[in-house]
């Protein structure tokens, strides 16, 4: 997992494919226990001081570096797996807000110029998507979740950020527990580019396609499906784009 797979030899394809079949057989549960033991090689790749804006402006640079991936063209459909963890996730459940957000508040928005997909065009996402929430981490996103049955307007959603935030009931002083974060209005605001821009947002085999549909998003049993729906609607020759890269990247489409 800590080595690009085109430097794969024989025994890491092997041992690859061995993970995948076994990481399909166990539970979700045990799968995110064995992900977050896994630890990734960070390390210092720069230190820079002085003035923010050039301080910056190197920073980012060095981010470009690692992390920046040209595209040519946009396409109509994209194919957008989710990772199993986010900022607000760590060591703990990917709630449906939270797959919400990273897929379409932070994997849409990591493009520099233009989205991969086009205007109106389909995103397929790849992830479980369980209607579980940790009660302890995450208490404001159960209510905010039940709410939105009511509307997914971004209007009408900002309107109760306050409200769910500092609910005594969920916003207990973070140095007495291990509560993550209360809901904020940009969980759900990261995602409305997202959804101004596209026309279609497909998840694939969902744990809980209820809570697919309380998001607003269509279901489908495989990616090939999937892809079949979106060209139901785009058309027979729409082209396919699919996100293969580490957790965090940035897409340059020219």
């Amino acid at each position: 997992m800590q080595k690009p797979e085109p430097q794969w030899n024989i025994v890491d394809n092997i041992g690859a494919r061995i993970n995948k079949h076994f990481l399909d057989c166990t539970p979700l549960s045990l799968n995110r226990k064995i992900f977050f033991s896994v630890k990734a090689p960070y390390a210092v790749t720069g230190i820079h001081a002085g003035e923010t804006e050039p301080v910056h402006k190197i920073t980012l640079q060095n981010v470009y570096k690692q992390q920046l991936i040209e595209v040519q063209g946009q396409s109509d459909i994209l194919v957008c797996p989710i990772p199993y963890t986010m900022p607000y996730s760590v060591h703990s459940i990917m709630n449906p807000i939270l797959v919400y957000s990273m897929g379409l508040g932070y994997m849409f928005n990591f493009y520099k110029n233009q989205p991969v997909v086009k205007k109106g065009g389909t995103i397929i996402f790849i992830h479980p998507l369980e209607n579980k929430f940790n009660k302890q981490h995450h208490p404001s996103y159960i209510d905010l979740f039940e709410r939105i049955k009511q509307t997914r307007d971004p209007k009408i959603v900002d309107t109760w950020s306050d409200e769910l935030a500092n609910n005594p009931r969920t916003s207990k002083p973070i140095a007495t527990t291990t509560r993550i974060t209360a809901f904020t209005r940009f969980d759900v605001e990261w995602g409305v580019h997202a959804t101004d821009h596209v026309g279609q947002i497909i998840t694939v085999n969902p744990q809980s396609p209820e809570a697919a549909a309380q998001l607003g998003w269509q279901t489908a049993p495989t990616v090939e499906a999937a892809i079949a729906m979106g060209r139901d609607r785009l058309g027979a020759n729409a082209s396919v784009s699919v996100l293969h890269s580490p957790p965090i990247a940035m897409w340059e489409v020219k």
